[in-house]
């Protein structure tokens, strides 16, 4: 049985847990594992957001990659009002699209936050903040 998995799937800790992730993946999404590890393929083994690789692992045992994250399996990112599945993600990209409730213009707005376009409005900040305001916001974008 262990000859029927796909090539391309690098590790299979059991195949008693690939058969779980079978019917996981029949039952929420109408796809199979073959379905889920084809879509892997295409997308390189790596996250579609963050690039990470992800090692097939399906089991218990994982071990960390190169930057010491530890990737199990992605998950079945899909679109929560049509079901319609957009990808694999891993954990981390899947809980940012869930957080910010897979909103285009809150994601948008947070970027421009980390680039430092979104200003502060110094004097509406509380007095017991202001003096802290030279180490925490660039004087350019208080004046």
């Amino acid at each position: 049985m262990k000859n029927d998995i796909p090539e391309f799937c690098r590790v299979i800790q059991d195949i008693d847990a690939y058969l779980r992730k079978d019917r996981e993946l029949k039952k929420v999404f109408g796809i199979s594992i073959e379905d889920y590890l084809a879509l892997l393929k295409s997308q390189d083994h790596k996250c579609l957001i963050c690039r990470v690789n992800c090692q097939v692992l399906i089991g218990n045992r994982a071990k960390k990659n190169k930057t010491g994250r530890v990737v199990v399996a992605f998950v079945v990112d899909h679109c929560h009002e049509t079901g319609k599945i957009r990808g694999l993600l891993c954990d981390r990209c899947n809980l940012l699209l869930g957080q910010a409730e897979d909103n285009p213009t809150l994601l948008l707005r947070a970027i421009q936050y980390l680039k430092g376009n979104l200003k502060i409005d110094i004097a509406a900040l509380p007095k017991d903040m202001v003096k802290y305001k030279m180490r925490t916001f660039d004087n350019k974008r208080s004046a």
